[in-house]
């Protein structure tokens, strides 16, 4: 049987993302705010963090996976969550800075 490229799911897709025409107008309007509360705290957006908290210490890295994803939590001031894990390993968390 002959491969065709137009029974191609990828080009299939590609065909029908080019046919949707999106334009945006944008008049007289105001910036729309992210800002949100989880729990009585305000934060600047919507989106939560994954419960990394089976990933370790990648490539050599000094701290795990769901440390640094702490550490950007607090520096986006997003909601942090984490899974399960040791004592030792939350009290890292914690001390990210993050509001977990």
């Amino acid at each position: 049987m002959e491969h065709k490229r137009n029974q191609d799911a990828n080009l299939i897709n590609e065909k029908y993302i080019e046919s949707l025409v999106v334009e945006q107008r944008i008049i007289d309007s105001v910036k729309p705010s992210l800002k949100t509360n989880y729990f009585g705290s305000e934060f600047d957006m919507p989106i939560l963090t994954p419960a990394f908290s089976h990933i370790g210490n990648i490539n050599g890295r000094e701290k795990t996976g769901l440390y640094e994803y702490s550490v950007a939590a607090r520096n986006l001031n997003m909601l942090n969550f984490v899974g399960m894990m040791e004592n030792e390993g939350f009290k890292d968390i914690m001390d990210a800075g993050a509001k977990t």
